[in-house]
């Protein structure tokens, strides 16, 4: 298994490490910024869940757009945002 590993080549093991890095900051942006927006910009509550309400729309738009081509099976698409419509109908309540 060692030796499978020491064989990648050295571009896989930087492009591994850039995003390990990158899954990292933006874990750690996360939570920060909430904080940032109200403590440092006075943002007030309203302010604050109208950026995260557009960066929740943003996102799951991103999904939807990109569920056809996630594969070749047209019914895994399907699933797929039947499943995002199960979860938006949930996060609503």
């Amino acid at each position: 298994m060692r030796s499978r590993l020491a064989a990648l080549p050295r571009s896989v093991w930087i492009l591994g490490l850039i995003s390990l890095v990158n899954d990292g900051a933006s874990d750690l942006i996360d939570p920060l910024l909430p904080l940032y927006l109200t403590s440092v910009l006075m943002a007030g509550p309203r302010a604050l869940v109208l950026i995260e309400g557009i960066a929740v729309a943003l996102m799951w738009l991103r999904l939807v757009d990109g569920a056809p081509f996630s594969g070749r099976d047209p019914l895994g698409a399907v699933v797929l945002l039947g499943g995002m419509g199960i979860l938006m109908g949930k996060s609503t309540q």
